[in-house]
């Protein structure tokens, strides 16, 4: 596919170029290993700062490059620190220490949650996918000075993006916050932005999905001006609604809804809590306001809310993802038996 043909606003040819330059970067990179590694159904974790217009602006033609290496991609834009991050680290370990046999206290909880988990199914591949959920990821890339370094060292190509109508797009977005969302000093706000697909897996052009980084940042700066809290988000999606879950968002969103219920007593959030005491993991909290740009396609299944769920406080019904859970929307069936706001 011509990629240049899909663009006006953008410097076309250099996106073409920068996702040509990363596959072909990638591939004899990966042709270097002893075993000629693939890309195919790997699992990537890319981290920025949302400082660095660089780096994120080049996640467009990286993500696609990645996306047609058939691999998976997560991306977490961060203000220097992120907890949900550290959260995901320290959980990554403790799975890797409880496959060691190492009997920490982190490691041993982690052990009962998920036998609790397993114990709940009787399907294998659930249990198997359940489990990979916890695995570190293949390859990890942070966002420095130079380039993206890591398990690569990749150069940033952000050469494609041009400023489009900044002026108005800010005007815009600063009465999105205001108007829509009411945005408050300090208030922990959410952003999540879309992905870049291979040609056959989009359902609009090119240039509305990069019209969407530019829209994403430019909701970021508004609401930094507005003093709020920001961080950036993004993982790969799927076109079924059946298909597993992109392995890093699905750990964080099970992370953060078994936080929510840790006090619920059922014998695997007790186990949950354990595990949060002992990795400190109350930081875990949603976000006060989120803005998410979404694309065709679907987060994939939730297995801890289709196996388990996330009980309502009177138990008497249960929500399947995270995302019901924190925004329980009042036309949900579960809405009418939950006395939580």
């Amino acid at each position: 596919m011509n990629t240049a043909k899909n663009t006006t606003k953008y410097n076309s040819r250099a996106y073409a170029r920068a996702v040509a330059t990363y596959k072909s970067m990638l591939h004899n990179m990966l042709h270097k290993t002893e075993h000629r590694e693939s890309l195919k159904k790997k699992n990537v974790l890319i981290v920025f700062d949302i400082s660095n217009t660089k780096a994120y602006y080049s996640l467009a033609p990286l993500s696609q490059a990645l996306h047609e290496c058939g691999a998976d991609l997560s991306a977490f834009g961060i203000n220097q620190t992120s907890p949900t991050l550290d959260a995901l680290r320290d959980v990554w370990q403790a799975y890797a220490d409880m496959c060691h046999q190492r009997k920490t206290p982190a490691a041993r909880a982690l052990k009962k949650f998920i036998a609790i988990f397993h114990a709940k199914t009787t399907d294998r591949k659930t249990q198997q996918e359940f489990s990979r959920l916890f695995l570190f990821p293949d390859s990890i890339l942070e966002a420095t000075s130079d380039g993206f370094q890591g398990t690569w060292s990749l150069p940033y190509a952000a050469e494609w993006h041009t400023d489009y109508k900044p002026q108005l797009l800010k005007k815009t977005c600063t009465s999105i916050w205001k108007q829509v969302y009411n945005l408050r000093k300090n208030e922990r706000v959410g952003i999540s932005f879309v992905l870049i697909p291979p040609p056959r897996e989009r359902d609009k052009p090119l240039e509305d999905y990069l019209d969407s980084f530019a829209l994403a940042r430019a909701m970021l700066v508004t609401a930094q001006k507005a003093s709020a809290r920001v961080t950036m988000s993004s993982h790969t999606v799927r076109l079924s609604m059946l298909a597993s879950q992109e392995r890093i968002s699905g750990l964080a969103g099970t992370l953060l809804g078994c936080e929510y219920e840790k006090n619920i007593q059922e014998p695997i959030f007790r186990a949950f809590k354990s595990l949060s005491d002992a990795l400190a993991l109350h930081c875990l909290k949603p976000a006060d306001a989120t803005f998410y740009i979404a694309s065709k396609g679907y987060a994939g299944k939730h297995l801890f809310g289709i196996v388990v769920g996330y009980p309502t406080l009177n138990r008497k019904s249960r929500w399947q993802t995270p995302g019901q859970l924190m925004s329980k929307f009042d036309w949900l069936a579960q809405a009418r038996h939950e006395e939580r706001k």
